[in-house]
């Protein structure tokens, strides 16, 4: 469960969109006597209890539990029925869900005591953001060859104008214009080097462990709560919980020193 809980919060972190799907062996999810639907049960087994911890330091919602979800048990064996087998999504990825059918009346025959699970997602279209050209910085500075430098834009504006009289399309004489200059300023000036924004990208894995702390302290607290007489799991995640607080202090002192020293 803890590496469940790694990969998935690591995964979410960079941006992915998570679908877990299969038999948890677990019940945590009961019928509201009011309703009538599915929710999460205040009397889990002892794998539901385990389930409901990942839930809430995952932050990930049980599809068996929404509103557009029909059926409840997902295990028949005679006159054995139970709910083990679940549908845990990201909360982004659980608002494109249309539909969670549990088929517990039997409509189709799988050969298996566990029953068909279906949920149907509303497929959006992914929409390309425009990537944006990089900037051109030129090596000036006092050292720059002015006169190298238009000596070499007039030979190319001559090599324009014979040219140009051949073209009568505004776009080709743009391009052939901005050619001219470019070659000129390249053969004399030339361009900087970019330089790396280490900043940006300490942000980027700052934010991550910073989510990776969270989580395991939410999960800390939460066993606190329910399941304090169970040492040796206390012991366990106390102790994710202080590698992740060294992971972050860590971070914080690498992007103080980037800071410091932003062209390292």
């Amino acid at each position: 469960m803890f590496q469940l809980l790694d990969e998935t919060s690591r995964l979410n972190a960079m941006g992915y969109e998570i679908l877990l799907m299969g038999d948890f062996n677990g019940r945590c999810v009961g019928v509201c006597e009011h309703t009538g639907k599915n929710k999460l049960c205040s009397l889990p087994s002892y794998n539901g209890s385990r389930l409901l911890q990942f839930i809430d330091a995952s932050q990930m919602i049980v599809a068996n539990t929404m509103n557009c979800c029909t059926g409840h048990f997902t295990r028949i064996l005679n006159n054995q029925r139970s709910a083990i087998d679940y549908v845990f999504l990201t909360k982004s990825l659980s608002e494109n869900v249309s539909s969670v059918v549990i088929d517990d009346s039997g409509r189709f025959d799988l050969h298996s005591d566990h029953v068909l699970i279906r949920l149907t997602l509303i497929c959006k279209p992914i929409v390309q953001k425009k990537t944006q050209n990089e900037k051109c910085v030129w090596k000036i500075n006092d050292k720059t060859d002015w006169t190298l430098f238009q000596k070499k834009l007039n030979e190319n504006m001559s090599k324009f104008t014979k040219e140009s009289d051949k073209i009568n399309d505004v776009n080709q004489l743009w391009d052939l214009w901005k050619n001219a200059v470019e070659k000129s300023a390249m053969l004399a000036i030339g361009k900087a080097k970019p330089v790396k924004n280490y900043k940006d990208f300490w942000d980027k894995e700052l934010d991550y462990l910073l989510k990776q702390r969270r989580n395991a302290n939410r999960l800390n607290r939460t066993h606190n709560k329910y399941h304090a007489h169970d040492d040796e799991i206390g012991k366990r995640l106390k102790e994710i919980y202080f590698n992740r607080k060294s992971q972050v202090q860590e971070g914080y002192q690498t992007e103080r020193t980037i800071s410091q020293n932003p062209t390292v």
